[in-house]
C-alpha cells in the first residue's frame, strides 16, 4: 500500500502523530481477531498508527489488547469514565497488564 497518513505535532506532548487514528468502539467489538488484526496492519502500512480505546467499549480495549501485547509501536489513547481514584488506579494498572506495557501514551 503506498498511501500515507500526514503527521502533526500535538501541541502540549509536543510529539509526532498520524493525523489519522483507529478508533476501536465497536469496530473492534467482534469475535474475528484475524480480522481486526489486518485491520491493525492496514494502518500500520498507511501510518496510522494512533489508537482511541476505552475499557467501555464493551470488549473492544479487551481484544486490542489482546492484539497488541507486548507491542510498543502504536501510539495508545484510553480513557478511564471513574471518579474514584482507586477505582481509576485498579482500571490502569488493568490496562498495563493486558497490554503488557510499562505505559499508556495518552489517558485523558
Amino acid at each position: 500500500m503506498t498511501l500515507t497518513v500526514a503527521r502533526r505535532k500535538a501541541p502540549k506532548a509536543g510529539i509526532d502523530l498520524p493525523v489519522l487514528g483507529l478508533g476501536t468502539y465497536r469496530a473492534f467489538d467482534h469475535p474475528d481477531r484475524a480480522r481486526l488484526g489486518r485491520v491493525l496492519d492496514t494502518a500500520r502500512e498507511v501510518g496510522a498508527e494512533l489508537v482511541d480505546t476505552a475499557p467501555v467499549y464493551n470488549h473492544a480495549e479487551a481484544t486490542l489488547a489482546a492484539l497488541l501485547r507486548g507491542d510498543r509501536n502504536p501510539f495508545i489513547a484510553t480513557k478511564i469514565w471513574d471518579t474514584d481514584p482507586a477505582a481509576v488506579e485498579a482500571v490502569f494498572r488493568s490496562q498495563l497488564r493486558a497490554y503488557d506495557r510499562p505505559s499508556i501514551d495518552l489517558r485523558p
